[in-house]
């Protein structure tokens, strides 16, 4: 990720622009999950404590009220409410709730970081393709091979379109180490989860556009395509393969999955509306 900051950082104005937008994105969104994740840790606390100030201050020997704790707790043979099973306990949950912050919060940080990092490249990538011929003079399609015209602009477009195909490459690269890593992680939580599922699978339709934006780069209004088609060809069958989260023994996440899942969703949706009106 440094690489990639470091080197779209010595491209033109327009790469800069659409790379570092989207690092401010992923900074803004990132700080405002880890903001809201402390903010619902802090409310378990704070309204504990609060009602249990409450009761400190307000309440009499009379009213028979029971301290409070954030998760109840069951004991079979004893009264998790009273001393000092009550401290234990309120200790124990207050160490969870910052467990559960420092765990979960980190995770979905650096899970945004890295999937919008790379969705940013595709963006780059995107440009790429847009500018593959510009400032490349198109009547040097029709010359000799050995001419040196020829030569420069090939060399020119051969960096170019490679520059491009290892950004692509790098994408899948960096899907395959979160994978081995987050893997079994993502996969259950997507199959748990209709909104994740709509997010990643919109987000996996949209680098399928990589091989349209490919196609449509501009390669028959320039001589030039001669140079390049092969790369270019290429490039789109390899787009052809969708990013998907992969972890053995479990479901590919990619939109197949989505459909399937909506699909399975539906027909339980079915069965028990028919058997509510039966």
């Amino acid at each position: 990720m440094n690489n990639d900051f470091r080197f779209i950082c010595s491209l033109g104005r327009e790469y800069r622009k659409c790379f570092l937008d989207g690092q401010l994105l992923i900074w803004k969104l990132c700080w405002y999950w880890l903001m809201f994740a402390s903010w619902v840790a802090s409310l378990y606390i704070a309204n504990t404590m609060f009602y249990l100030l409450w009761q400190s201050i307000f309440a009499t020997l009379d009213e028979h009220m029971v301290r409070p704790l954030m998760f109840p707790i069951w004991l079979p043979k004893d009264d998790p409410h009273r001393t000092p099973n009550y401290e234990v306990f309120m200790t124990f949950e207050i160490i969870l709730i910052f467990i559960v912050l420092f765990t979960f919060g980190l995770y979905v940080y650096i899970l945004f970081h890295l999937l919008l990092h790379y969705y940013n490249l595709m963006d780059v990538i995107l440009i790429a393709l847009d500018e593959l011929f510009v400032g490349l003079d198109p009547s040097a399609a029709s010359l000799p091979r050995q001419d040196p015209r020829r030569e420069a602009v090939q060399l020119e477009l051969n960096a170019r379109v490679g520059r491009i195909a290892r950004w692509h490459l790098s994408i899948f690269d960096s899907v395959d180490t979160i994978s081995s890593v987050y893997g079994p992680t993502l996969v259950y939580q997507v199959m748990f989860s209709s909104i994740v599922i709509c997010l990643m699978a919109y987000q996996v339709s949209e680098a399928l556009s990589l091989a349209d934006a490919c196609f449509y780069c501009g390669w028959h209004r320039t001589p030039l395509a001669l140079l390049v088609r092969h790369d270019l060809t290429i490039f789109i069958l390899r787009a052809q393969h969708p990013v998907a989260i992969k972890f053995t023994g479990l479901p590919e996440l990619q939109l197949e999955t989505f459909s399937s899942i909506m699909s399975t969703a539906y027909s339980y949706f079915n069965m028990l509306r028919q058997y509510n009106s039966e």
